[in-house]
C-alpha cells in the first residue's frame, strides 16, 4: 500500500474543519478541482470512503471521524519534530499562525500585525483565511494560534480581546421600496425574501437575532459562503442581503445599502487564542494587540472597521 502523503492529510483536514470543497481549497490555497483530487487519492489509498458529499451537504464518515481526529495530533507531532530538527541544526525562529475572516481586513489587524513584526521582526507570522463558520474547532484543534474573527460564544478554552464593532447594513437592489428611508428595522423584511451567510456563520447568527427579537420568522431565499456572493444575487433581485460596513467597498452597481434604525445593529470583533497549552509568541502577539488598540481612541476604534466606506 502506497504511504499517505502529508499534503494530501492537510487538504483533509481542512475539509473536515470546513465541510465545504470550496472553502477548503480556498483554505488550501489550490482548486477545488485539486482538493477532490487529492481526497479521492487519499480515499483510494485507504482503502475507505471518508466523506459523504452530495450537491449541498459534506458529511465526514466514521472513517473520516477517526482520521480527523487522529491526523490532526499527528501533523502537530510531525512539527514539533521539524521544529527541534531545525533548532539542532542551529536553525530557530518562532512561527505564529493568524487565521483571519473576510471581515478582519479593515479591523484594526493589519495595523496589530504591523506592529507585530516591527517589534518581533525574527518571528515567522503565516496568515490564513479562515470563515467564522468552524473557526472555534479550527483554533482548538492547533490549525490556528490565534483568530481575528467575529465574537466567538463563551468557552473556557478560549480568550478574547474585543477589536471593534462593525455596523450590519441590509442590502438591497435599486427597486426596492425600502429605499425610500433612510435607515431599515427588522419589521421591514417580514415579508422579503432574504439572503443570509452560511449555517454556522456568527455574522447570520446575529442577524437571525435580530429578527427573533422583533418575533419574525425571515423568509430564507439562499445562504451564501461570501459577501461578494450575497450581492451578487441582491443585484439579481433575488433577495435582500446583509454585510459588515467594513465591506461596503464590495457593494456593485444596482445595490444600495441602509443601516439599520436606532439601535443600530452591529457585530463585535475579536482577536481569539487558545488558553492552553500557554504559547509565549501568541502572548507577546496580544501584549502587541493590546497595546495598539490602545492607542486607538473609542470613537475612532467603533468606526476604525468602516474605513473602507470612506
Amino acid at each position: 500500500m502506497p504511504p499517505i502523503e502529508l499534503r494530501q492529510l492537510r487538504y483533509f483536514l481542512h475539509l473536515a474543519d470546513e465541510l465545504s470543497f470550496s472553502r477548503a481549497a480556498r483554505k488550501a490555497n489550490i482548486s477545488q478541482s485539486s482538493m477532490t483530487d487529492q481526497l479521492q487519492r487519499l480515499e483510494d489509498v485507504l482503502g475507505v470512503r471518508l466523506v459523504d458529499r452530495n450537491r449541498r451537504n459534506v458529511r465526514l464518515t466514521p472513517a473520516g471521524s477517526v482520521l480527523r481526529q487522529e491526523g490532526q495530533g499527528l501533523l502537530e507531532q510531525i512539527e514539533v519534530l521539524t521544529e527541534k530538527t531545525r533548532a539542532a541544526g542551529g536553525i530557530s525562529r518562532e512561527r505564529l499562525r493568524i487565521g483571519y475572516s473576510e471581515m478582519a481586513l479593515s479591523s484594526p489587524m493589519p495595523r496589530i500585525i504591523q506592529n507585530f513584526r516591527h517589534r518581533y521582526p525574527d518571528a515567522d507570522t503565516i496568515l490564513l483565511e479562515q470563515s467564522s463558520n468552524g473557526s472555534e474547532r479550527a483554533l482548538l484543534h492547533g490549525t490556528f494560534d490565534c483568530l481575528f474573527v467575529p465574537d466567538l460564544q463563551a468557552h473556557p478554552k478560549i480568550s478574547s480581546l474585543g477589536i471593534g464593532d462593525d455596523a450590519v447594513l441590509a442590502c438591497m437592489p435599486e427597486s426596492s421600496p425600502l429605499l425610500d428611508s433612510p435607515s431599515v428595522c427588522p419589521e421591514q423584511f417580514r415579508e422579503q425574501p432574504i439572503i443570509l451567510p452560511e449555517d454556522g456563520s456568527r455574522f447570520g447568527d446575529r442577524i437571525l437575532s435580530a429578527f427573533a427579537r422583533a418575533d419574525i420568522k425571515p423568509r430564507i431565499a439562499a445562504r451564501m459562503s461570501r459577501a461578494s456572493a450575497i450581492l451578487t444575487l441582491v443585484a439579481a433581485e433575488a433577495g435582500i442581503g446583509f454585510i459588515p460596513l467594513s465591506l461596503v467597498g464590495l457593494v456593485p452597481k444596482g445595490v444600495s445599502v441602509r443601516p439599520f434604525a436606532s439601535p443600530p445593529l452591529t457585530i463585535p470583533f475579536s482577536l481569539v487564542w487558545r488558553n492552553n497549552p500557554i504559547n509565549c509568541v501568541v502572548e507577546r502577539f496580544v501584549a502587541v494587540a493590546r497595546e495598539t488598540i490602545g492607542q486607538i481612541d473609542e470613537p475612532t476604534l467603533k468606526t476604525t472597521m468602516a474605513v473602507s466606506s470612506t
